[in-house]
Parts: structure tokens; C-alpha cells; sequence
């Protein structure tokens, strides 16, 4: 999602910190404060940034919370915001939801802490993480040290690896997509891969066996700058994946 279309998960960027603005064709405003699923309350705060699967804010305990936390402590989180009207909840809860139900709090895969409805939208609240690494791309000039670029294709490689373990191909993999663990806490140095909306499964989860793809050449989800040609006809296979995290180094 975001580029902001990071996955609307990073600290890093400057929204326009309006909670009430309509847009995306959204009817509803945004609360003001959220609770969802057993949550603390949190005051909604900063806009992060929107994609195609919703927008997402800074969300802010009211009361309690630890400012170095992660987790459900954490002082601040992100809230991530899909309209019931979306494309994405045309049967209910978002399709995220259920890729991170399979996904979330794995290797390199943000965990959902809370989740729930709220008036008119589907949320979900996350782990604060920190800038992209299209958001340190640029901060650093476009230059990054080869070590650090070994670092991240070991790493990034290591997180598609799991989640193709587990089924699942991304489906937009692209460096706004890919991002670092919030500064000042145990996660800051560790890489996570967000925006799981086109997240798609390769393997059938009766069966085992491999799924039929869609040959149709309208097919094509993701980011056309990341993607191969051949990804551009046709639905991403897994292999397509690999040539998209080949794009990014």
C-alpha cells in the first residue's frame, strides 16, 4: 500500500494529520477515539499514510502504556482503517484479516494486536514500526553501504521465504512495502514486510497441491515498476515474486 503506500505502518511520514477528512469515496468520518476487540482506547491522532486497503493513523493510549513498548503496551500504535464500502470487505472483515490471522506475528509479519468494528470501519491495530526502506533510500541520499544491501537481501528474502512457506505469496513487493522496526526499541534493527492485501495463496490448503492461476491479462495487482513483464499479463506467480525482490536490491 503506500508511498506512502508503505502499509501505512511507518512513524516516518508527514500525513496531513487530519482524522476527519472524507476521502476515497468514504461516506463516514473518522472517529475520534477507537476501542475494538478488548482494546485499550486510543485517541486517533496523525495520519500515516492510505493505500488500496485503507488508510492508517497514529493511534494513542489514553490512559497507561509504556513510551519504549512494543506490543499491546506499547504507548503508540498504528490503526489501520478500512471503509465497510471498501473493495477489500465485499463479504464482511477485510481479506486482510485473514491473511494476518495465518501470517501475523511471524518471521518479518507484523502481529495484530487487536482487530474489530467501529461504526463504519474495520480495524486493526498494529505495532508502530519505523521508516520504509524507500523512506532510508532517500534519507540517505539514494546511497546504501553494500553491506547494509547484503543485509536487507538476506533479510527480505529470509520473510518471503516464510510466508511462501506458509502459503501465501505477497503479491506487491516493492521497497515501501518493506519496513524497519520502530527507533528506540529491541525491533529497530529488525525488517518487517507490511500491506498484506494482494497477499494471495499459491497452495491449496486441502490438497497441498499448487493453485490454478488466472491467465487473464487483466489480472495484474502490485506495483508495475517492481513487477516483471510477464507478471504485467498475467496473475503473479511465486516465481514472479523473487524478479520483484530482484527489482528492489
Amino acid at each position: 500500500m503506500l508511498g506512502d503506500d508503505s502499509g501505512g505502518l511507518s512513524a516516518n511520514y508527514k500525513g496531513t494529520g487530519e482524522i476527519n477528512s472524507i476521502d476515497d469515496g468514504n461516506k463516514s468520518p473518522f472517529p475520534e477515539r477507537v476501542q475494538v476487540g478488548g482494546s485499550p482506547l486510543y485517541r486517533v491522532e496523525r495520519k500515516l499514510g492510505k493505500g488500496g486497503f485503507g488508510q492508517v493513523f497514529v493511534g494513542r493510549r489514553v490512559n497507561g502504556g509504556n513510551e519504549r513498548a512494543t506490543g499491546p503496551g506499547a504507548l503508540e500504535v498504528a490503526l489501520k482503517f478500512e471503509h465497510k464500502n471498501s473493495k477489500g470487505c465485499n463479504y464482511g472483515p477485510p481479506y486482510e484479516w485473514q491473511v494476518y490471522n495465518t501470517l501475523g506475528g511471524s518471521h518479518g509479519v507484523p502481529k495484530v494486536h487487536y482487530k474489530g468494528k467501529q461504526g463504519d470501519y474495520y480495524v486493526m491495530v498494529m505495532d508502530m514500526l519505523g521508516p520504509s526502506l524507500w523512506d532510508v533510500w532517500n534519507s540517505s541520499g539514494q546511497s546504501m553501504s553494500v553491506e547494509m544491501v547484503a543485509c536487507i537481501a538476506v533479510e527480505s528474502l529470509s520473510i518471503l521465504d516464510k510466508m511462501h512457506s506458509k502459503g501465501y505469496v505477497h503479491g506487491d513487493v516493492k521497497p515501501e512495502n518493506f519496513l524497519l522496526g520502530q527507533p528506540s526499541t529491541s525491533q529497530e534493527k529488525k525488517l518487517f514486510l507490511v500491506d498484506l492485501g494482494l497477499a494471495t495463496k499459491w497452495r491449496d490448503s486441502s490438497s497441498g497441491l499448487h493453485v490454478d492461476y488466472d491467465q487473464r491479462p487483466d489480472m495484474f495487482r502490485g506495483t508495475v515498476r517492481y513487477a516483471s513483464v510477464h507478471a504485467t499479463l498475467v496473475e503473479q506467480p511465486a516465481e514472479e515474486m523473487t524478479w520483484s525482490h530482484l527489482h528492489i536490491l
